[in-house]
């Protein structure tokens, strides 16, 4: 049995919450969360070792892994408007696209109250 799993209870739906671009296979493998929030920064690692790669592949093939149908990036955003800088944000469209077309990327705007399970 995985360590972790879906509530089958919950009737709004799983949520995954990933503060870190990592992950070991080991683990993500046997997760199935409804909406995941992923890390998009730093260098991403799988199982300890370093990606070689993008982040925006990396993040899209963590969603694929996960079957996800939703995913909100983490870590990712201007978190200090006018000092830090909006990311470019089409690599991870892109690869979303390529990599993981079935699954929404949401984009909730700066300071949004945005619902993420329904």
């Amino acid at each position: 049995m995985a360590p972790f799993s879906t509530c089958s209870s919950c009737p709004e739906g799983s949520l995954l919450f990933q503060d870190t671009a990592g992950h070991w296979r080991s683990i993500l493998g046997d997760l199935r969360p409804d909406v995941a929030i992923l890390a998009a920064a730093g260098r991403a690692n799988i199982d300890g070792g370093p990606v070689q790669g993008s982040l925006a592949d990396f993040v899209a093939e963590e969603a694929r892994t996960l079957a996800t149908r939703r995913v909100v990036l983490a870590h990712h955003d201007d978190w200090l408007p006018g000092f830090a800088g909006a990311p470019d944000m089409e690599p991870i469209r892109r690869a979303f696209k390529e990599r993981a077309p079935g699954i929404e990327l949401v984009e909730p705007g700066y300071l949004a109250a945005t619902p993420i399970l329904d």
